[in-house]
């Protein structure tokens, strides 16, 4: 069967794919040739060689046929010639009548022979021009054979190439896709942790702010201290100007 030939070209992986089946089917299809091939030489070796021996056979016998009649006749000639001699007695008897039946059926076995030869012959000559006729029709099919394949060898070689390259392209791909996950995974964790950040500060923040006032008070506090204020002694004076 003859591999089906790419019609429309398909998505890339599809050719691919059917350019691989359509090779391994051109092999496949050029392998039985090539055996079918070989069983019809080997077919006609045999019945040539079987024709070429017949005809050799029937050649041998009728060159003996013709011989055999051929002496028969030249010795009834000359039978006949001596027995006509002018003034000579005859010392043989005259030929039968059987001699002449004899001769006619020689001529027809002749004939015969001859005919059968010419047919062998005949054979002999068709089973040649078949055999060339095989010959030439399996080389034109190996012929096309490895044209298509050295064809689709080249489109298969360009789309392996292609097929390289978007399998190199879709791992790259997929490796700066890891990558991006992991970037995410990390600010999505930085993330959190400064909205605990951010929580905590919300919580605590009046507790903080009182914290806060009230060391600022104490600091206050300190630097009047520091700059000799006494506030024992302005208690009493402000009770003695209330009475």
């Amino acid at each position: 069967d003859t591999p089906r030939c790419l019609s429309s070209p398909p998505p890339m992986y599809s050719t691919w794919e059917v350019a691989k089946t359509n090779i391994a089917e051109y092999h496949k299809a050029l392998k039985e040739a090539g055996v079918q091939r070989h069983q019809e030489n080997l077919d006609f070796q045999q019945d040539i060689t079987d024709q070429r021996s017949m005809i050799e056979i029937l050649t041998a016998a009728l060159q003996r046929l013709k011989a055999f009649y051929s002496e028969s006749s030249l010795a009834e000639v000359a039978a006949h010639g001596q027995a006509s001699e002018p003034g000579r007695a005859s010392s043989a008897a005259p030929p039968k009548p059987s001699a002449y039946e004899k001769s006619g059926t020689g001529a027809g076995v002749v004939q015969m022979l001859q005919k059968i030869i010419s047919d062998a012959e005949v054979v002999e000559a068709r089973l040649v021009a078949d055999e060339q006729g095989l010959q030439k029709t399996y080389e034109a099919l190996a012929k096309d054979a490895n044209e298509a394949i050295q064809t689709l060898g080249s489109v298969l070689g360009t789309k392996t190439a292609e097929k390289a390259e978007v399998e190199a392209a879709s791992f790259e791909t997929k490796e700066s896709q890891t990558a991006n996950d992991a970037d995410l995974e990390k600010a999505g964790q930085l993330l959190a942790d400064q909205h605990l950040d951010c929580d905590y500060l919300i919580k605590y923040y009046d507790v903080r702010q009182k914290a806060r006032t009230e060391e600022m008070d104490a600091i206050t506090d300190a630097k009047a201290i520091l700059s000799g204020a006494d506030f024992g002694k302005e208690a009493p004076a402000a009770t003695a100007a209330t009475a």
